[in-house]
């Protein structure tokens, strides 16, 4: 992502959304790549029961609803972790939560 990093960020900045995902510090250290317009640590925190319900915060927001719609059925049958490597210590003014 370096490579891109600025042009993503310039698209942010105009109005555009990136999505990153699965990303994980490890024990060895942080990630390494600044991914985000803003500075955020990512935490080994994880959610193991499968049945742990997903609360979407902005059911409304686009992220969860274009392309495809997401709704909580999009959970069902999941045979591992539900949520891992959270992000934590983020600005919370300019991130915005969707879900938890």
């Amino acid at each position: 992502m370096s490579k891109y990093y600025n042009k993503l960020m310039k698209y942010v900045e105009d109005g555009g959304n990136v999505i990153v995902q699965y990303n994980t510090s490890s024990r060895v250290g942080p990630v390494s790549q600044k991914i985000g317009p803003y500075d955020f640590e990512i935490s080994r925190t994880r959610v193991t029961d499968e049945n742990a319900a997903v609360k979407f915060l902005r059911p409304e927001h686009p992220v969860l609803n274009f392309p495809n719609k997401i709704t909580s059925n999009d959970f069902r049958g999941w045979i591992q972790e539900r949520s891992i490597y959270h992000a934590s210590n983020w600005d919370k003014e300019k991130f915005e939560p969707i879900s938890r």
